[in-house]
């Protein structure tokens, strides 16, 4: 007889699928409890799954990666040798495109516009 321990007050007969609570008044936790002294098999309850982040985390990554790439842009232009004038107006362009990203991750965070 094979038994799996879950996370949960259950422990699992793998011969058949049966859920045994633990509970001394059940009689399947008894019959295990038996099983176990005479030698059966106990596997360990399945680790617990990593955590997913959630929809909003993913988004807020998402944005500071933006973040990152529109400052290197920012970066690279000034740098440049465009004209000043031509600088002055892409730079003002990222710099709006980060203040959209900032909103986003604000409005997440639930910060009042």
């Amino acid at each position: 007889m094979q038994y799996r321990r879950t996370r949960t007050d259950v422990i699992l007969r793998l011969d058949d699928g049966a859920s045994i609570p633990v509970d001394e008044s059940n009689r399947d936790y008894h019959r295990y409890l038996a099983d176990v002294e005479n030698g059966a098999e106990v596997l360990e309850a399945d680790p617990e799954p990593e955590p997913q982040p959630t929809r909003d985390e993913r988004i807020i990554t998402a944005a500071a990666v933006r973040k990152e790439r529109i400052a290197a842009k920012k970066a690279a232009i000034q740098a440049s040798d465009l004209p000043a004038a031509t600088k002055a107006a892409v730079v003002g362009l990222l710099d709006g495109m980060a203040d959209i990203v900032d909103g986003l991750v604000e409005a997440i965070n639930g910060a009042k516009p």
